[in-house]
This record gives C-alpha cells, sequence and structure tokens, in this order.
C-alpha cells in the first residue's frame, strides 16, 4: 500500500490529467489488493513445485498444475497455491507453516502418512479443514476437520483378517513387522485385533524382520502356514526370496498395500515360484472408471510423463476435483465443519472407482479394495474386497 500513498502523496504537485491517471491506477491497485485477500485458497503440499523432479512427483504435478490451471480460469476468486515439503516429515511441518501463513481456507495433502501426520497437526490448531490420501489412523484425528479419499489402514487390515479366516481357516499365522516403522507396527496390530476378534482361537506367533536374520525366520515357518507382512521393499522381497529358497512346501503371505509388487520386487526376487503365495491388497484395480475418465486421460496424454496413467495420476485428479466439484459451495462457508460437510456430500464421480465417495463417520473414503496375487513377473487381480 505504499505505492498507493506514494501516488496520492504527489497528486498536488502535477498537472491535473496526471492526477486523474494517478487516481484511477490508486483505485485499481486497492481493488486487486481487496481482491486477492478474499479470494478462496487452496493449499496443495508436494514434494517438490517444479517439473523436474522425481517420476512420482511429476505424475501428481501434471495433474494439479493443469485442474488448478483451469479451476481458476473459471473461478477467478480462487486461488491455488503449491508448497513443497520435500518428502520429509520435517518439510511437511514447514509446508503446513506456510500454509497457515497464507491464510489458505483448504489444505489438499497429497502424501504418505507419515508425512501428512506431521502437517495435520499444525492444520489441526490452525482449524484448517483439509483432504489428504494418507490411510493411517493418526491423520483424522477425533475433533480434526479432515477427510481421506482412501480406505483407512484398518479397513486393510479388517479385510485381510477376514480373508484369512475364510481361505486359512486354523492355520497357525506369523505376524512380521519392521519396528522401525510405525506404520508397520500399528497396521500389523490392528490385524492381530481382528483376527482375535473373529476367531479368538487363532495361534498368532509375532516376529520382528530383520535382514541378517532373515533365513532364520523362514525356517521357522512350516508348511501350510501364514504370514502377514507389514513390509515395505526391499523388506518383503527379501523374506519371499528366504521362503522360496527354503523348500517346496506351500505357504502364503499375506500383506497390506505396503507390499506393492513394484519393480524393486521382482528385481530382487526374478520371479515368483508356485509354492509361495503372496497376496497383498492395492486401492486400484488399474482401470479407469465412471464419467470422468476421459477428462482425465486428455490430460495425462498432454502434460503428464510417458503419457501413461498411473496410481498417483488417478489418485490426484480425483483428490483435487471432489473439493472442485464442490468450490461454490465450499468458497461462501464460515466454518471449517461446514466446509467438511460439503466436501463429504461432494457429486464428483471419482475414476478410480466410477461412483461417488463415501465417507465413514471418522472420515475414510468406503471404497472397494483390490487384492492381487504375484504371479510369475506379473501381478493377477484374484478378488475384489468389497466395503460391507
Amino acid at each position: 500500500m505504499k505505492l498507493v500513498n506514494d501516488c496520492k502523496g504527489i497528486l498536488k504537485r502535477i498537472n491535473p490529467l496526471i492526477s486523474v491517471a494517478c487516481a484511477i491506477f490508486s483505485l485499481t491497485f486497492a481493488a486487486l489488493m481487496s481482491f486477492d485477500a478474499s479470494a478462496y485458497t487452496i493449499g496443495v503440499v508436494v514434494g517438490k513445485n517444479k517439473s523436474k523432479t522425481s517420476t512420482s512427483n511429476q505424475e501428481k504435478m501434471c495433474i494439479f498444475r493443469t485442474v488448478a490451471s483451469s479451476v481458476q480460469m473459471r473461478h477467478p476468486d480462487v486461488k491455488v497455491m503449491f508448497v513443497e515439503n520435500d518428502r520429509t516429515v520435517v518439510g511437511s511441518a514447514l509446508a503446513a507453516q506456510k500454509l497457515i501463513d497464507n491464510q489458505v481456507d483448504l489444505a489438499l495433502l497429497p502424501l504418505l502418512s507419515h508425512e501428512a501426520e506431521a502437517a495435520v497437526e499444525l492444520l489441526m490448531d490452525a482449524n484448517i479443514p483439509y483432504m489428504t490420501t494418507a490411510t493411517a489412523r493418526r491423520v483424522i484425528k477425533p475433533g480434526s476437520f479432515g477427510l481421506s479419499t482412501m480406505p483407512s489402514n484398518m479397513e486393510q487390515a479388517e479385510l485381510l483378517a477376514k480373508y484369512y479366516i475364510k481361505n486359512h481357516s486354523g492355520n497357525k499365522i506369523y505376524v512380521v513387522t519392521d519396528p522401525g516403522r510405525p506404520y508397520s507396527r500399528s497396521i500389523a496390530d490392528m490385524f492381530v485385533r481382528a483376527v482375535n476378534e473373529l476367531q479368538p482361537e487363532t495361534e498368532i506367533l509375532r516376529r520382528t524382520y530383520h535382514p541378517l536374520r532373515v533365513q532364520t525366520l523362514a525356517t521357522q515357518i512350516k508348511e501350510g502356514e501364514v504370514v502377514f507382512a507389514a513390509l515395505y521393499n526391499p523388506h518383503i522381497a527379501s523374506l519371499y526370496l528366504a521362503l522360496a529358497e527354503k523348500d517346496s512346501k506351500p505357504i502364503t503371505i499375506l500383506g497390506p498395500d505396503s507390499v506393492g509388487g513394484r519393480q524393486e520386487f521382482f528385481e530382487i526376487i526374478g520371479q515368483s515360484v508356485n509354492h509361495v503365495s503372496l497376496k497383498f491388497i492395492k486401492n486400484w484395480d488399474r482401470h479407469l472408471k465412471g464419467e470422468n475418465q476421459n477428462e482425465l486421460s486428455q490430460i495425462v496424454d498432454a502434460e503428464c510423463p510417458n503419457g501413461k496413467n498411473t496410481f498417483l495420476t488417478t489418485y490426484s485428479f480425483d483428490l483435487i476435483n471432489v473439493a472442485m466439484a464442490q468450490i461454490d459451495k465450499i468458497k461462501q462457508t464460515s466454518s471449517p465443519a461446514a466446509t467438511i460437510m460439503h466436501l463429504k456430500e461432494s457429486p464428483f464421480v471419482t475414476t478410480m472407482d466410477g461412483e461417488r465417495m463415501h465417507f465413514s463417520k471418522d472420515g475414510y473414503n468406503q471404497k472397494n479394495l483390490y487384492l492381487y496375487e504375484v504371479a510369475g513377473t506379473k501381478l493377477q487381480l484374484i478378488e475384489t474386497l468389497k466395503h460391507d
């Protein structure tokens, strides 16, 4: 505003024509400042806000930038800003503080659970509503104004427990966790609790994963027994390889979506063996669905790396559009609770599932999950696990 005041201060010392021009500038500048201050601001936390970065970050940014640009053209009173978290917990906290300093009205957090949790702590204190793709129970706490576009880890654990009881009832189960990963410990505890509730007599043995003792662990697991492995790569691949090399007796490994079956997994194991079955949950079956799939495909073809739809392009598209479909309502709300209410009622039909999102009382999307099995060097869909 100093520029406006300086302009006003020289009005008496210049000719009338310039005085009029300066007055017009002053009013225009003030109007612009007022408009910016009143804009509805959506903050998006990303790894890096630039084009040349990791493939996963590019897959998110190509979607967010394109949709944000389209939204801002249609709604001049809406502003979308991006802040970086460098894929770290500390970075997430700093990013959240930037959103708070910029007085955002809604935060979008397409982050891993441990990253999102750090941001959520600050957003809660500032009463800023948020939507995330994170699945940990910690990211939507009682009293917070948050939603997740994914089912919670508890949902995964309960569905896997039901699958175990249905298909492997009576078989001893080993629950293997990584002590250095809070996610691993948490989802393993949920799985054990769910199994005990469904079938209290089940024999459950808890084991800790250690890369130097994986062979010893493998020798303890006998024919017909089941392993619940709450592990990431490369640990899940190392465990699979140890069991595959042990003998030819059938063993089943069950796991949450952290297992993944990604390229790194196959680089370690080569290909699957018949006697060790690895089955794990995924949030998506890799098929676009619903009335908005063509729009997503067009964006991906034009803007995204390799022109290929991925889990990240798909969940990014759904995340931002669930909010944008309600933009006319949420930008008029006076409270974070009202914002969350409108977001829960979003009419947007997702490309991941081909239906509207349906949120639980805890704020997690109640959607289908998909059970995959490693087959050779590929993944094979074996069952759709429907929400009750």
